[in-house]
């Protein structure tokens, strides 16, 4: 008879409780992790599973999950380079909602797999009997759950034999995430889970690009071939135009940065080109003038130089008509200015 107070378990909570695990937990640690009143669990669900059925199996589920969304304990996601393996076990165990077991013949022969059963029925029992521990069945027959537990083979489990990991993961993600199941249509959820959705938004990334390249094209004929400004002025100049003497009509193009073309042909360069030209492609040419003052003008050294227009200008001194001249030199641009 139980003690006043202590309720007994049900019976298949007990019958679960007879799993061996090697090394034994001791009687006062199961009661501890039966009793102990859990933190709020981190991931969504851990994923207890033999390793000779990562590769098969395990590995795509999880990866099928996280895709999902939905945030999970499993070993090659969730441990790092100089992690305690038994004590990052242990904090999966405790701080996940449930516990994914894959029950297969590998999984049914290991002591390790069923030390983490054993942990997963302690948290369920702690959680008065609440469905936390969610079977997946991975070529293994009713008759080998039985042998192995019971009240796992009386559970309705996921069976790899009619289900892939994509199917099994969104059955399980109905069940730990409501949520994100519910969100989306199943079609959309099958696509995320093997991937083909994030495929489809590359190739719809690439597709945008290739528009955009596109456009960037069609634009380039209204900007400055160097720096990208915008077109100011575009027009035919004509063959009798006395302003502009020339041998035949041309088209006339000014940018607001300052560059100047015709028929395409460089007439001014571009601030920002690196041979645009500097104070120091000028010699400053100074004389005095009849009435006493002093006049300068920029005589241009190179033939960028010569491109640019650089008014002259005057003063009292030749000092001061030098710096009246100065101050209206072209001076290369970067994209900081």
């Amino acid at each position: 008879m139980p003690k006043s107070g202590v309720t007994p378990l049900p019976v298949t909570q007990a019958a679960l409780l007879t799993i061996e695990v090697d090394p034994p937990l001791r009687v006062e640690q199961t009661v501890a992790m039966v009793e102990t009143t859990p933190p709020r669990p981190q991931h969504d669900l851990f994923i207890s599973h033999a390793s000779e059925d990562k590769e098969a199996f395990v590995r795509p589920l999880a990866q099928a999950l996280a895709k999902l969304g939905a945030s999970i304990w499993y070993d090659e996601l969730s441990l790092n380079v100089g992690d305690s393996l038994s004590g990052s076990i242990d904090r999966g165990l405790a701080d996940s909602r449930y516990g994914v077991v894959v029950i297969s013949k590998a999984f049914i022969a290991k002591p390790w797999p069923k030390r983490e059963l054993a942990g997963l029925v302690a948290r369920q029992m702690a959680a008065g009997g609440a469905k936390t521990i969610l079977p997946v069945w991975h070529g293994v027959s009713h008759q080998d759950v039985l042998e192995f537990s019971p009240p796992l083979a009386d559970t309705v489990a996921l069976n790899t034999a009619t289900d892939g990991a994509e199917d099994v993961s969104l059955k399980l993600l109905k069940v730990v995430r409501p949520d994100l199941y519910e969100a989306h249509p199943r079609a959309e959820l099958l696509r995320m889970a093997t991937g083909t959705a994030l495929n489809d938004l590359l190739s719809e990334i690439d597709a945008t690009r290739a528009e955009l390249e596109e456009a960037r094209a069609s634009l380039s004929e209204f900007q400055c071939p160097t720096c990208g400004a915008g077109l100011d002025v575009k027009t035919v100049v004509p063959l009798n135009d006395p302003r502009y003497p020339h041998e035949t009509d041309y088209m006339l193009e000014r940018f607001t940065c300052g560059y100047e073309s015709a028929d395409g042909r460089q007439l001014k360069p571009c601030p920002y080109d690196p041979s645009y030209p500097s104070p120091q492609d000028f010699e400053l040419v100074t004389k005095q003038l009849q009435d006493g003052r002093w006049y300068c003008h920029a005589k241009p050294k190179t033939y960028n130089a010569r491109l640019i227009d650089v008014a002259s200008g005057t003063g009292e001194t030749a000092e001061a008509a030098e710096t009246d001249v100065r101050r209206r030199l072209p001076k290369r641009r970067t994209r900081k200015d």
